[in-house]
């Protein structure tokens, strides 16, 4: 029987470095995709061994079915006999008696284990998505914060400059000297 998660490598997988978010994020779809696919073949492996149990009890029944006929005297006293066929609790205890039973049933269990394990898994990466995310729109809204910062500077020195050159030009105006730049034409000449 196979055993598709290896829960050591899982944890290791789906730990998140704080210091390397986009290579979390880039590394993320490539291990859902595996992991889901680690899924896909431990369900099919514990459909299988379901099938098995099934199989192998229809054929015990019908070997219990008949092996536990018994013959009995009718009770009439002339010395014929009767076919006692067995009852369902009795069918239903010589399989669960049998080791090939056992044997199947228990390996169906085991593949069920590793089949749940697998989707334990691909949640679990449905969950480091999710936390990806967050951890990424957590820094962005940081970053954002200082990069309204800078752009409040920023604006604030436009609006500085933009105020000094109003008033050279309103100087400019009142005394009469011009100051627009040279490669202009000047409205004097």
């Amino acid at each position: 029987m196979n055993s598709y998660v290896d829960p050591d490598k899982l944890r290791e997988d789906v730990q998140i470095d704080i210091t390397d978010i986009t290579g979390g994020m880039v590394a993320q779809t490539g291990l859902y995709v595996h992991y889901a696919s680690m899924t896909v073949r431990a369900k099919r492996q514990y459909e299988r061994w379901k099938v098995a149990v099934e199989i192998c009890e229809a054929q015990l029944d019908s070997l219990y079915r008949k092996s536990l006929v018994t013959q009995e005297d009718d009770g009439k006293g002339k010395g014929t006999m009767k076919t006692v066929k067995p009852t369902e609790p009795q069918v239903k205890a010589a399989i669960n008696n049998d080791s090939r039973w056992k044997a199947a049933s228990n390996a169906m269990i085991n593949a069920q284990e590793i089949y749940r394990l697998a989707e334990v898994a691909e949640r679990a990466f449905d969950h480091r998505k999710d936390m990806l995310l967050q951890i990424a729109r957590d820094a962005a809204r940081e970053q954002g914060g200082q990069l309204r910062v800078a752009a409040n500077q920023a604006n604030k020195e436009r609006a500085v400059d933009a105020l000094t050159n109003a008033m050279a030009n309103n100087r400019a105006k009142t005394t009469g000297s011009d100051t627009s730049p040279p490669w202009e034409e000047s409205s004097a000449a």
